[in-house]
């Protein structure tokens, strides 16, 4: 299993346990888009519609605006490790996302990172 894996699984871990205090956590999910797969699954995944690009994660949970804040039809994040850069579908991606609204992050091998961003994601009310 590879870090970046390791790391995303370990975030879901955590928003499921958070889950059982704030039910909002729950809505976290992965996006299936990355890994190493048999040609023909991946071949499969492509026409049932898997984007190339699309974040690891999304919350779908609207904020408001307030105290400066910007509004946001949700929140997505891309998860990667060592420094790797982002693929031109990936920047493609995050970008129409905020433009269209939503807040949006790439967070480099820190799961910890990761919960941080959501907590500030909910909370900024």
């Amino acid at each position: 299993m590879q870090y970046e894996e390791i790391m995303q699984a370990s975030v879901i871990s955590a928003a499921d346990l958070r889950g059982n205090q704030d039910e909002r956590w729950k809505y976290l999910y992965h996006v299936p888009n990355g890994g190493d797969r048999d040609p023909r699954v991946g071949a499969k995944m492509k026409r049932q519609g898997v984007r190339r690009g699309v974040p690891d994660l999304c919350l779908p949970i609207a904020r408001p605006a307030v105290n400066g804040f910007a509004a946001y039809h949700g929140l997505y994040l891309e998860l990667k490790c060592r420094k790797q850069p982002l693929s031109e579908d990936q920047e493609r991606w995050l970008q129409f996302l905020r433009d269209q609204g939503y807040c949006v992050g790439t967070i480099y091998d820190e799961p910890l990172e990761v919960l941080a961003a959501i907590e500030w994601y909910l909370d900024h009310e």
